[in-house]
C-alpha cells in the first residue's frame, strides 16, 4: 500500500468516525425508512457501474452524492456513500483511483459542498422552497459535479497520473453537461419526493419553509 493510499484510508475513515456519532439510529428502526435507505444505497451503487469512460482509465458516473444528503442529512448521507462505493469495489465497478479516493474526491467532498450551500440557503436566502429546489437541490446538484471532477482532475495534475489535455477532455470538457444532468436528476427527485413522500426527505421541514415565520 502506497503513501498516498494509506492517507487516503485514514482520512477516509476518520470521516465515517466523525459521522458516527451523529447518525439518528432511531430513523432507520422503522421498517420503511431502512428501505428506503437501503433502496437508495442500490440505486447509489448502480451509478457506479452506468460509466462513461472517454480515456481508459478515466470514467465519468453520476454521483448521488445531493441526492443522499438532502435525502438522509449529513451523516446517514455520507454512510450511504460509502457503502455505495465499497460495494461498487468489491463488485469490481470503477472507483477511480481505489476506493478511498473515490469516496473522499466523489463523496465527501461534494456532500460538504452541498450541506454549506443548504446552510448557506437557510440563514441568507430565507423560507421560499423554490430556494431549496432550485438553488440546493439543483444547484447543489450541479456543485457536487463541479467539486467531485474539480477535486479529481486536480488530484491527477498533482499525481501525475494523466497528461493535462487527457484531464482536461475527461473531467473539464464534460463539467457543464455532467453538471446539468446531475443537477436535473438531484432537483427533480427532490422536487417528486418533497411533494409525495416528505418523510423520506430529512432536510426539508414544512415549518420552515411552508409556514410563516
Amino acid at each position: 500500500m502506497s503513501g498516498g493510499e494509506l492517507v487516503a484510508w485514514l482520512a477516509s475513515l476518520a470521516v465515517l468516525a466523525a459521522s458516527w456519532p451523529f447518525l439518528p439510529w432511531r430513523k432507520i428502526r422503522d421498517r420503511e425508512a431502512l428501505l428506503v435507505f437501503l433502496v437508495v444505497v442500490a440505486v447509489l451503487v448502480a451509478m457506479r457501474f452506468a460509466t462513461v469512460a472517454l480515456l481508459p482509465g478515466l470514467a465519468l458516473h453520476f454521483l448521488g452524492a445531493a441526492l443522499s444528503v438532502l435525502m438522509f442529512g449529513w451523516s446517514f448521507g455520507i454512510v450511504a456513500l460509502a457503502l455505495a462505493t465499497g460495494i461498487a469495489a468489491l463488485l469490481g465497478g470503477d472507483v477511480w483511483l481505489g476506493a478511498p479516493h473515490e469516496f473522499l474526491a466523489g463523496a465527501v467532498l461534494p456532500a460538504a459542498a452541498v450541506w454549506t450551500l443548504l446552510t448557506v440557503s437557510r440563514r441568507w436566502w430565507g423560507r421560499n422552497p423554490f430556494v431549496y429546489f432550485l438553488a440546493v437541490a439543483f444547484g447543489g446538484g450541479a456543485l457536487s459535479i463541479v467539486v467531485a471532477q474539480g477535486g479529481k482532475a486536480l488530484a491527477m495534475w498533482l499525481g501525475a497520473s494523466a497528461s493535462p489535455d487527457a484531464i482536461a477532455m475527461n473531467y473539464l470538457a464534460t463539467m457543464p453537461a455532467m453538471m446539468f444532468s446531475e443537477g436535473f436528476l438531484t432537483g427533480g427527485a427532490m422536487t417528486i419526493l418533497t411533494m409525495y413522500r416528505p418523510r423520506w426527505v430529512a432536510t426539508f421541514d414544512d415549518a420552515f419553509y411552508l409556514r410563516r415565520p
